[in-house]
C-alpha cells in the first residue's frame, strides 16, 4: 500500500498570503483562482489527498500545483505559455469586428465580408462568435419595444405612482389583460433526445379561445371565453371579479378600446362603490402591466404540448393551467361548444 503523501507548503509571508487571498478571490482564470486556493489549504494543513477531493483533481496535479509554487512563487500560478500560430487579427482588428457585430449585429456574413475588405484577410464565423462571447456578446432574439412612442416623463411618473400604491398595507394592485390562444400554436422549447426533433400534432384549425386575466399578487382570476371581446364581455368580467374583492383593489388595464368604452366609464361609479378602481395605462406602456410577462409563461412553457390537438384539449389545457394559478371562470360562451 502506498505510504500517504504528506507534502505541505510551509513558510507562507504574509505578503503572499495576501497575494493568494486576492488571486483565489477575483482572478479572471478559473484555474488560477483554485492554485492559489489550494496553496492556501496546503499551508494550512490540507493535505494532498484531501485537497484531490476538494478541487476533483488527481494527485499529479496537486502536488504538481504545490511544486510550481515552491520552485517559482507567484509566477506558478499562471498557465504555462502554450505552442501555437499567432492571432490573424491583431487587437485592433479584433476590436474593429466586435464594432461591426454591434452595426450588423443579425448579419454576420456580412461582418464576415467587411472585416476581409478592411483588413485583407478572411475569419470563419465561429472564429466570430468566439470574439463576440469574449466582448460579452450573445446570440439571442430581439425585443419589440414601442419605448419612442411614449412620453418618458408620464411613464416614469406612472411607474412610480404603482410602486407606492403597491406598498400600501390596505390597497391591492392588480392588473388585467387579454390573451388569445389559438390552435395555429406556438413553438416552445423543450428537452429533446440529441438527433431527434419531437413534433406538435396540430390540428390544422384556426380556432380560438380567448382569456381574460387579472393577476394578483398572490393568485390568478381567469375567464375563458370564446367570442369576441368588447366591452360588454369586460364589464361582465369585471362585475364579477368586484363581487369577489374583499379590500380596496386598483386594477391596472391598458386602453384598449373594451376598456375605454361608453359602457366601462358608465360602471365605474357602481364598480368603485365596491372597492375596485380602474387605473388607466398611458399609451405604449406594456411594460407597466405585470401581467403581460404570464401569458409568455403560459404560452411557452405552462400549457402541455398536446393542448393543440384539438379545440377540446386546448380548453382542457388551459383550464387546468389556469386552476393551478388561482380561480377559473369557464364564461358562459364556453358552454355553446
Amino acid at each position: 500500500m502506498p505510504r500517504p503523501c504528506c507534502r505541505f507548503i510551509k513558510d507562507l509571508s504574509e505578503e503572499d498570503r495576501a497575494f493568494l487571498v486576492k488571486a483565489w478571490r477575483s482572478h479572471s482564470v478559473h484555474a488560477v483562482r483554485a492554485r492559489a486556493h489550494a496553496i492556501l489549504l496546503s499551508a494550512k494543513g490540507i493535505s494532498v489527498p484531501e485537497l484531490t477531493t476538494i478541487f476533483s483533481i488527481d494527485d499529479d496535479t496537486a502536488r504538481s500545483w504545490l511544486k510550481r509554487w515552491e520552485e517559482r512563487g507567484r509566477d506558478g500560478l499562471e498557465d504555462e505559455i502554450r505552442p501555437g500560430g499567432p492571432f490573424k487579427l491583431d487587437e485592433s482588428q479584433r476590436e474593429k469586428a466586435v464594432e461591426l457585430l454591434q452595426e450588423h449585429p443579425n448579419n454576420p456574413r456580412l461582418v464576415i465580408e467587411q472585416l476581409e475588405q478592411q483588413t485583407g484577410k478572411s475569419v470563419s464565423r465561429r472564429t466570430l462568435s468566439r470574439w463576440a462571447r469574449s466582448a460579452q456578446l450573445r446570440w439571442k432574439r430581439f425585443g419589440k419595444s414601442m419605448k419612442k412612442l411614449r412620453d418618458p416623463k408620464l411613464f416614469a411618473q406612472i411607474k412610480e405612482q404603482l410602486t407606492e400604491l403597491s406598498e400600501k398595507p390596505d390597497v391591492k394592485v392588480a392588473y388585467f389583460d387579454e390573451s388569445t390562444f389559438s390552435l395555429t400554436a406556438v413553438v416552445p422549447y423543450g428537452w429533446q433526445k440529441i438527433g431527434e426533433r419531437r413534433t406538435i400534432d396540430l390540428s390544422g384549425a384556426r380556432n380560438k379561445v380567448h382569456v381574460l386575466g387579472i393577476e394578483e399578487p398572490h393568485q390568478v382570476v381567469s375567464y375563458i371565453h370564446q367570442g369576441s371581446i368588447n366591452g360588454a364581455t369586460v364589464a361582465d368580467v369585471l362585475d364579477d371579479y368586484a363581487s369577489h374583492i374583499r379590500k380596496t383593489t386598483v386594477l391596472v388595464l391598458d386602453n384598449a378600446s373594451p376598456h375605454t368604452c361608453k359602457l366601462i366609464h358608465e360602471k365605474q361609479k357602481g364598480w368603485e362603490a365596491n372597492g375596485l378602481i380602474l387605473f388607466p395605462l398611458p399609451a405604449y406602456s406594456p411594460e407597466l402591466n405585470k401581467i403581460e410577462r404570464l401569458w409568455k409563461s403560459v404560452k411557452y412553457t405552462q400549457l402541455p404540448i398536446t393542448a393543440w390537438h384539438s379545440l377540446q384539449s386546448l380548453i382542457d389545457g388551459l383550464t387546468r393551467t389556469f386552476q393551478r394559478l388561482g380561480r377559473t371562470v369557464l364564461r358562459p360562451s364556453m358552454a355553446q361548444l
